[in-house]
């Protein structure tokens, strides 16, 4: 959909895959990605869906050490990696896709708007989103959220 806009039935997937998704985590509800993503568009103006896009390989990092079984399962089915890989070399691979693909399309490491000064502010917003009403692998710190905003400082 991506590099062929002009595929109807490539877009038409994208939609019910995107109607899929938006079914799924209304039933299971969404994490970090989202909690952060939400703190970018209302500071900064930063589409929603290009904040989860740059926040997504950062969070998975982060949660690998919990679920690095549930990516594993998501790079098999998703043809990703080598026969016979660990666990952990099938995790960091579905994370490097992740990336391969953000780059494909342009898509940031970082998001330009972010400031160190309103690092608290995100973090309180967002960790009060997340704890206890998103499942979430592996619960962030003051200290993990100061990490990962960093690396996504421009």
């Amino acid at each position: 959909a991506y590099n062929n806009g002009s595929d109807i039935q490539v877009r038409e997937a994208m939609a019910v895959a995107s109607s899929m998704a938006g079914l799924a985590f209304t039933r299971a509800g969404v994490g970090y990605v989202h909690a952060f993503a939400h703190q970018m568009g209302g500071l900064y103006h930063v589409p929603h869906g290009l904040a989860n896009a740059i926040i997504l390989p950062l969070v998975l990092e982060f949660s690998k050490i919990k679920c690095a079984h549930r990516l594993a399962d998501l790079a098999r089915v998703s043809g990703i990696g080598k026969s016979g890989a660990s666990d952990n070399q099938l995790a960091d691979a579905f994370i490097a896709k992740i990336r391969e693909m953000n780059a494909a399309m342009d898509i940031p490491q970082t998001i330009k708007e972010l400031k160190r000064e309103d690092f608290a502010k995100i973090i309180d917003r967002a960790l009060a989103e997340a704890h206890g009403t998103y499942g979430v692998p592996r619960y962030m710190s003051r200290e993990d959220s100061t990490e990962m905003l960093t690396k996504l400082l421009a």
